[in-house]
């Protein structure tokens, strides 16, 4: 359940959202911040002619939306919405440290191609082009179509498709019901070579739509590589002049299970008071469904004053894994003067692999050594149990198959194991491991091969 506390007259005072303190219960209803004003609401003109121009929200904010062919709200960004007659579509665009969503939702049947620059140096100029056409086939199914321009050694590149196993790891997604129709896509960015995701990177991107099976009806360009460079964004502002407004985390990542902290910031620049009444934040789309919410009341801001309110909220060990994010909203007795957005990431207390022998295991060796790598991504200090679990005959050294392991906050560490294969032992054998931590098991598997000398 969200959490509210109004207070009056409270400049400076840290309130925290997972709220103990006594609370009257006419105050602990939810609170539910509009906070779209840092997307500016992107439209088109309605004119259906040649040239028509829509304006896209050129700064791709982080956040992981859920790609399962439905579009929810709050759940993804706007890039453009356009509009024509009766036909009304928005298009949107997202982004993470792993992959690239592109998304669309039409009132009528449309085709989607998203133009991909990752160097944003320039369609005609390297090999990191790429074209995701995803189009109508006579039984009302998409086919999606993967391509890329490589312009190394030519003037003019042509799209060639790429390999089935590349073409397998974009994830689309669409439905179809009365008047919407949606689809989604789910890009890594381990596709495109030497391209890493990552705040206030350049890429060069368009995203166009249409009716028609018309390869010239393409809205709002047609041509190959006409995209516009934008940049990858972990943090949104919009506010009225002379209103400042800043909000700081002290960690873009955060486990489940531990608090996210920051601090939001108002400052008056001008000249004259400014008639701020009172402040919202919250979790901001999605993220409002795990997060606390709260209004905090205050007086109007001073010239020249500068107002901090720290920020901090629990993060529920049901909160999926991947980017989020926290908006904030400052409004007079009039309306919104202000609004921030900042991505966070949301990930598990800890991350474990299993690192095997390299290469093949000759049968005469005398033991065998297994580890398990265990990285803890809390503040605090990690605690569990590593187990290993090997076929019968292997003698585990003095048979210790489990042992205890303590990691230090943000650090790693590697739980190591010795085994003697059994005689004769040939072919390949199965690894199994586990990690317990913080009621969370984590199952490795993995082989080696037993080769003779």
């Amino acid at each position: 359940m969200h959490k509210r506390v109004e207070i009056s007259k409270v400049l400076i005072v840290p309130i925290f959202l997972v709220l103990t303190s006594v609370v009257c219960a006419d105050d602990a209803s939810p609170v539910t911040p509009a906070l779209t004003e840092v997307s500016p609401v992107l439209s088109a003109s309605v004119s259906t002619q040649p040239g028509t121009v829509v304006t896209p929200d050129t700064e791709i904010l982080k956040r992981s939306p859920k790609i399962d062919g439905y579009i929810e709200d709050g759940e993804w960004d706007t890039y453009y919405t356009y509009t024509s007659g009766d036909w009304n579509v928005a298009t949107f665009v997202d982004w993470d440290s792993s992959h690239f969503y592109v998304g669309a939702e039409s009132n009528k049947p449309i085709d989607l191609l998203a133009v991909l620059d990752a160097n944003a140096d320039g369609w005609f100029h390297g090999d990191e082009n790429y074209e995701f056409k995803a189009t109508r086939a006579n039984d009302g199914s998409l086919n999606l179509v993967v391509c890329r321009y490589d312009s190394r050694n030519t003037k003019s590149p042509a799209a060639t498709p790429v390999s089935a196993a590349e073409a397998a790891m974009v994830v689309m997604r669409n439905s179809v019901s009365p008047d919407r129709h949606v689809m989604e896509l789910r890009i890594p960015a381990s596709l495109i070579r030497s391209f890493k995701l990552t705040p206030e990177r350049k890429i060069g991107f368009q995203v166009a739509v249409k009716l028609s099976a018309e390869e010239s009806d393409w809205m709002p360009t047609n041509q190959a590589g006409e995209v516009k460079q934008c940049k990858l964004v972990t943090k949104k502002f919009a506010t009225l002049k002379p209103l400042d407004i800043g909000f700081d985390l002290r960690d873009s990542v955060v486990t489940r299970g531990e608090d996210l902290v920051g601090r939001f910031h108002l400052t008056n620049a001008g000249t004259e008071t400014i008639d701020t009444r009172y402040f919202v934040i919250a979790g901001e789309g999605k993220a409002g469904d795990y997060l606390s919410s709260y209004k905090v009341r205050i007086e109007p801001l001073p010239p020249k004053k500068h107002l901090a309110h720290d920020v901090r909220t629990l993060i529920p060990t049901d909160m999926p894994v991947g980017s989020w994010v926290m908006g904030a909203e400052v409004s007079s007795g009039d309306g919104r003067l202000g609004a921030a957005l900042v991505s966070f990431d949301v990930v598990d207390p800890f991350n474990a692999e299993l690192r095997l022998p390299a290469g093949d295991v000759r049968a005469d060796v005398k033991d065998v050594t297994f580890g398990i790598a265990i990285t803890n991504n809390c503040r605090r200090t990690l605690r569990g149990t590593a187990k290993i679990s090997l076929p019968v005959g292997w003698e585990l050294w003095r048979n210790m198959d489990s042992r205890e392991f303590s990691v230090p906050g943000r650090s790693m560490t590697t739980v190591m194991f010795k085994a003697k294969p059994p005689l004769g032992e040939l072919g390949n054998v199965p690894v199994k491991a586990e990690v317990i931590s913080d009621r969370e098991i984590k199952v490795l598997e993995g082989n080696i091969t037993i080769v003779n000398p």
